[in-house]
């Protein structure tokens, strides 16, 4: 499961926006993508931190951001790679989108 999250190491910016919520959600995420990357995480740390981040972007109006940090926990917690992976990609599109 953590190797799926290495593949989205181009995550969010870590730039102030004016959803606080998104902003924050993206840097946390961002953190999790070095740390798998660095095999540092277990898959039970990795969905902890999932966790945090779906709750940090619930409050976003950002859009995909609530939506898609809700797709990556019940992926990793389903244990489903493929959809891991694809939530992962689109948020961080999602990340890219709320920075611009």
């Amino acid at each position: 499961m953590i190797s799926v999250l290495a593949l989205a190491f181009t995550a969010c910016s870590a730039e102030q926006g004016p959803d606080g919520g998104a902003t924050l959600a993206c840097m946390k995420f961002g953190q999790v993508v070095r740390d798998a990357s660095d095999g540092v995480l277990t898959d039970a740390e990795l969905r902890d931190k999932l966790r945090d981040i779906d709750s940090t972007a619930s409050v976003s109006e950002e859009v995909g951001i609530a939506t898609h940090g809700r797709a990556m926990l019940s992926a990793a917690t389903a244990g489903d790679h493929d959809a891991l992976a694809k939530s992962i990609k689109s948020f961080t599109a999602a990340c890219v989108l709320a920075d611009s």
